[in-house]
């Protein structure tokens, strides 16, 4: 259904990946995890970009040329390394290749586009010039129907939903979200500062982008009023469980609220609430909106300067808010208690299925779940990517994770036997 196959790219040798609606990415720092998360981000952003670029009006090579300089600006040539190397992404009938092309003037790409991807975008040319003469600010005013106008929505987004339907899934015009690591950065800056900033300092494009869309969504959580969507006052609890205490913004500056009725200047504020008060004001404004389309959701190091059980906590509540969603939810982490609770997630979802006692499923009633069937998870180690979900349980397969604390374990065993052994001496 939805798949990424990278060859030789960024350090990465080899990897099949298969997506599902929640996939999780574990391993060492710089092993690719982040690499494989945006080249994802990349292409769904290609594909969600459809119905504007068709009502751009711009022609075929200028979209090609589109594509592939925004390639180059999410990964700079340098990064690529100096061997042969292909992508190739597929998302239903939707398909992309890239690679690599080697001359004397240096290394340069080339992306294939399936046949399916001409169609759509051609379909909504011809749908956008049907209502061409008659569109009123993104819609059609049909008179007297009934005894009353009517309105039809033909803004570009609509008829994108409309076309993808029509080609096997509407997650084609899912709006995807890139949440990268760092997020502390964001928490200090105030006003519109990063506005400014990002526009005159040479910077990575997913902050760049993150930053823009943070500053918006954070204005929009602070004037949301309780009860303006369902689960606000549940979603407020989590949140104040996770930050330490209440999020408020205050003439355009951002505090937190605990005990003692201390209002503490988010700058002042510890390193975890900084990281992950972005990621939550993203998260409770993504679920408001999941009524309306689907999202696809990318979350780097969602356990970034957080104790074990507020990681927890925080998966918990990224898994139960994206669990309707229509779209995917991505993310890399380096912890292990990341990737024990959702399999301990997992397992609820498989054992609630299969057990019919009730006693025993008011004990698992308790805790998340999610179905295991919609989880994938990957481990990344020396340029190579391997599926650690265990086809006969459908959980996942811990077993290489467990051999670092097993290493951590025997050498603390092994500095008891000297201990033992310097004192029988």
């Amino acid at each position: 259904m939805e798949s990424l196959v990278v060859r030789g790219f960024a350090g990465i040798k080899d990897a099949n990946i298969n997506i599902g609606q929640f996939t999780v990415f574990i391993g060492h720092q710089a092993s690719g995890k982040s690499v494989c998360a945006k080249l994802i981000y990349y292409f769904r952003q290609i594909i969600s970009g459809l119905a504007l670029e068709a009502a751009s009006g711009s022609t075929k090579t200028d979209i090609r040329k589109k594509h592939k300089a925004n390639f180059i600006k999410y990964f700079p040539n340098t990064s690529w390394g100096t061997e042969q190397f292909s992508i190739t992404y597929t998302l239903y009938a939707v398909k992309f290749t890239v690679k690599s092309k080697h001359n004397k003037a240096g290394i340069s790409i080339d992306i294939s586009y399936s046949e399916t991807y001409d169609k759509i975008l051609e379909s909504l040319r011809k749908e956008m010039r049907k209502y061409e003469d008659i569109n009123d600010g993104g819609y059609v005013r049909i008179v007297n129907v009934n005894g009353e106008d009517r309105y039809i929505d033909i803004s570009p987004t609509s008829l994108m939903l409309e076309i993808g339907r029509k080609n096997i899934s509407d997650s084609y015009v899912n709006t995807n979200y890139f949440v990268p690591a760092g997020r502390s950065f964001f928490s200090t800056l105030q006003s519109n500062v990063f506005s400014f900033i990002s526009t005159s300092i040479d910077m990575d494009p997913f902050l760049i982008e993150f930053g823009r869309l943070y500053e918006r969504m954070r204005n929009s959580y602070s004037n949301r009023r309780m009860g303006s969507y369902r689960n606000t006052a549940q979603d407020l609890q989590v949140f104040k469980k996770i930050v330490k205490g209440e999020y408020a913004r205050i003439s355009g500056q951002d505090y937190i609220s605990s005990s003692g009725n201390r209002s503490i200047p988010i700058g002042s504020t510890s390193s975890g609430q900084q990281e992950v008060l972005p990621l939550l004001i993203l998260l409770t404004s993504i679920k408001q909106g999941l009524q309306n389309r689907g999202a696809n959701v990318f979350i780097e190091e969602p356990e970034a300067h957080l104790f074990p059980d507020t990681q927890k906590e925080l998966i918990d509540y990224i898994f139960s808010s994206m669990e309707k969603n229509a779209g995917i939810c991505l993310i890399t982490t380096h912890s292990p208690y990341i990737l024990s609770e959702i399999n301990n997630m997992m397992y609820r979802g498989y054992l609630i299925k299969r057990i019919k006692l009730k006693s025993a499923l008011s004990k698992l009633s308790d805790g998340s779940r999610i179905d295991p069937s919609k989880v994938e998870a990957y481990h990344f180690k020396d340029g190579n990517v391997s599926r650690i979900i265990d086809d006969s349980t459908g959980l996942i397969d811990a077993s290489d994770i467990d051999k670092i604390s097993n290493v951590i374990s025997q050498e603390f065993d092994e500095l008891m036997s000297i201990e033992a052994e310097s004192l029988n001496v």
